[in-house]
């Protein structure tokens, strides 16, 4: 069975070393679980989704039991069409790899701070 564990670590490599001067001070931060989320949702909106060709409409969230308790939002964003081009893939590339090094840093943090 081929696996692509080699490409991964690499990516990982390159994304942790682009990053490696932010993480000692992203280290020094406190265990924040809500504003990390938060801080996620408002890049997210702004840089990921706002940069679509599609403009998608905030929706009031829901409890969300099944993945069709919410009105089958993935049909729904199916529906749009919606692709991933170089411009766009550009555009939020550097945005979604600092936040993949932030992740790796934070899940550091919680993990150690429960296993001390």
């Amino acid at each position: 069975m081929q696996t692509h564990d080699g490409d991964i670590k690499d990516f990982v490599d390159t994304v942790m070393g682009d990053f490696e001067e932010e993480i000692a001070t992203w280290q020094k931060s406190n265990i924040n679980i809500v504003g990390w989320a938060l801080e996620s949702h408002e890049l997210a909106v702004h840089d990921s989704y706002g940069k679509l060709n599609s403009h998608i409409k905030p929706e009031p969230p829901v409890n969300v039991q099944s993945c069709t308790d919410d009105n089958n939002i993935a049909e729904r964003m199916l529906a749009l069409h919606e692709s991933v081009s170089k411009k766009y893939f550009a555009a939020v590339g550097p945005v979604i790899e600092e936040q993949l090094a932030k992740a790796g840093t934070r899940l550091a943090m919680v993990l150690n701070d429960v296993w001390k």
